[in-house]
């Protein structure tokens, strides 16, 4: 019974690091398939700026991420420090998920 239990863990924390994976990997490209207007005007105005006229730590990241897919670092940079960083870890992440469903389905057949 218990083992049954870890599988069907496994696979929920599975489906979970698929749905975000999708949706990092969209994140990632949509600055190189829109327009950079088209990406500022879809992006939410932050609430923090709305409510308490304060940047909060995201703030720019939208930005960043266009300057990012445009190869601008330093300005991506300027926007936020913590963009390339966490742009990294985005990839990382697609890679990884990418590596460990390949050796999945290798290892099912």
């Amino acid at each position: 019974m218990k083992y049954s239990s870890i599988k069907e863990r496994q696979q929920a924390y599975y489906i979970v690091w698929s749905i975000i994976t999708i949706i990092l990997f969209f994140i990632l490209l949509f600055p190189f398939i829109a327009k950079d207007n088209t990406v500022l005007k879809v992006s939410p105005t932050c609430i923090s700026v709305i409510k308490y006229h304060r940047e909060c730590p995201m703030c720019g990241m939208t930005r960043s991420f266009i300057e990012i897919s445009h190869c601008k670092f330093s300005s991506a940079f300027h926007y936020n420090r913590g963009s390339i960083f966490l742009y990294i870890i985005f990839l990382l992440n697609i890679v990884f998920y990418t590596v460990y469903t390949y050796k999945r389905f290798k290892n099912t057949k």
